[in-house]
C-alpha cells in the first residue's frame, strides 16, 4: 500500500508536470477570498496541496476515535455512579452538580474531539487533548477542500485513485438530530440554539452549521450564552418528601403544561444539616427501590409540637412507575406553608382550613395568630 508521503509526492509530481498549475492555483486562492472559512474577521491561510492519507491511516484513525469514545463513555458512566471515584478528579462543585444532572437522552457523550498525533512510518498513536467542544475547524476544512477539488492537479490525481473527502456537516447534523430523539422530553418541532460568547466563538462556523440545521427542516439561532433565559411557562417542578430504602429523599418531577403530563427527573438529598446546601446529586429511580409516601403530623391542639413525618404507602418501583394525581380524599384539612432558609431559619403561615367532598373544596376558613 502507498504511504502517504509517496501520495503526497505523486501529487507535487502532477503539480510540476503541469507547469505548476498556475491557473488553478489562482482560481483556489480567488475562491479562498471569497469563502466562508473565517477565523475572527479574516479569511484562513491555505494551502493548494491537500492533505492525502491511506486506507490505513483511515482505519487506525476511525479505530482510535471510537475506542477513546468506548473508554470516556465509560469513564463518564463510573464517574456518575461513583462517589468515591469522583474524588479523584479535583472538579470544582458547580462542575461536579452540573456532570451529576440527568441527561434524559440515550448518549452518554454526544460529541468529542480527540487531538492527536501520528507516526505515519509506523501509525501509532500519541494522545494530545481531549475536547468536549465544537472543533472549530469543520468550516475551514470544508471551503479548502472545496478550493481544490476544481483544479487540473485535482482532477488528474482522482483519475488515478479513489478520493473521498469529510463531510462534516449534514452527518453531524443528522446524528445531532437523532440523539434528540431519544431526548426524554423531546417536541415535535424543536428549535436549536449554538450558544458561546460570542465575541470569542467562531461565529462565521456558527453560522454556517445553523443553515444546515435550517437545511435539514429544524429551525436553528445563534445566541450569546449570556442573552439566555427562561420563561418557565412550559412546566413547573416539584419536590415531593419521601423514604428512598428507608433513607430520606426528596422525589423530583416535573409537570409540562402542553403535554399535560407528570414525568419523574428522579430523587435527591434535601439541605444537608451542617452546610444549609442543596443536595448536588440527583439518582435516578432503579426497579425494586422502594419508595416510601410520606405526610407530616403534628397535633392542632399543641403549639410547640413539631411536624413528624409518618407513612402513608409504600411503592416498589417498575418499569412502568409513574407519577401522578389522585383526588383528595373527603375530610376536613388544614393547610400551612412551611418555609425554611439557608441557615435553617423557618416560619409557618396562617393555617388555611377547608373541607373536600368529591374532590370539591366545599368551604375554606383561615386562622390568625
Amino acid at each position: 500500500m502507498p504511504s502517504n508521503a509517496d501520495y503526497t509526492r505523486e501529487y507535487f509530481q502532477i503539480i510540476d508536470e503541469l507547469d505548476g498549475d498556475i491557473e488553478s492555483r489562482r482560481a483556489a486562492f480567488n475562491y479562498m477570498q471569497d469563502s466562508t472559512a473565517i477565523v475572527h474577521h479574516q479569511v484562513v491561510a491555505s494551502s493548494f496541496v491537500p492533505r492525502l492519507f491511506n486506507r490505513k491511516t483511515y482505519e487506525v484513525m476511525k479505530r482510535t476515535a471510537e475506542t477513546s469514545h468506548r473508554i470516556l463513555c465509560k469513564v463518564i458512566e463510573r464517574y456518575r455512579a461513583d462517589e468515591e471515584y469522583r474524588k479523584l478528579f479535583d472538579f470544582d462543585e458547580r462542575l461536579v452538580e452540573l456532570i451529576l444532572l440527568p441527561r434524559d437522552y440515550d448518549s452518554v457523550l454526544p460529541f468529542a474531539r480527540v487531538d492527536t498525533f501520528l507516526n505515519e512510518n509506523d501509525y501509532r498513536i500519541h494522545f494530545c487533548e481531549f475536547n468536549g467542544d465544537g472543533s472549530a475547524g469543520m468550516n475551514e476544512n470544508r471551503e479548502i477542500t472545496n478550493s481544490i477539488v476544481g483544479s487540473d492537479t485535482f482532477r488528474t490525481f482522482a483519475e488515478n485513485h479513489a478520493v473521498q473527502g469529510c463531510d462534516l456537516f449534514m452527518p453531524w447534523v443528522r446524528a445531532f438530530m437523532d440523539i434528540y430523539g431519544t431526548y426524554r422530553f423531546k417536541v415535535e418541532n424543536p428549535r436549536v440554539a449554538i450558544c458561546d460568547y460570542l465575541e470569542n466563538g467562531v461565529v462565521d462556523e456558527f453560522h454556517i452549521f445553523a443553515e444546515k440545521f435550517r437545511e435539514a427542516g429544524v429551525e436553528c439561532v445563534v445566541a450569546d450564552v449570556r442573552e439566555l433565559s427562561f420563561d418557565g411557562e412550559d412546566y413547573n417542578l416539584y419536590s415531593v418528601p419521601i423514604l428512598l430504602n428507608d433513607e430520606e429523599y426528596n422525589l423530583q418531577v416535573a409537570y409540562n403544561f402542553t403535554d399535560e403530563a407528570w414525568s419523574i427527573l428522579g430523587a435527591a438529598k434535601g439541605l444537608d444539616a451542617d452546610s444549609g446546601m442543596a443536595s448536588k446529586e440527583r439518582r435516578l429511580l432503579k426497579e425494586g427501590d422502594v419508595i416510601s409516601i410520606i405526610w407530616k403530623i403534628a397535633s392542632l391542639s399543641d403549639d410547640d409540637e413539631d411536624f413528624e413525618m409518618y407513612t402513608v404507602d409504600e411503592v416498589t418501583v417498575t418499569a412502568d412507575t409513574a407519577f401522578g394525581e389522585a383526588p383528595l380524599f373527603d375530610g376536613t384539612y388544614s393547610m400551612v406553608i412551611e418555609m425554611r432558609d439557608v441557615a435553617g431559619n423557618y416560619a409557618y403561615s396562617d393555617a388555611v382550613s377547608f373541607e373536600c367532598a368529591d374532590g370539591q373544596v366545599t368551604s375554606t376558613t383561615i386562622y390568625e395568630d
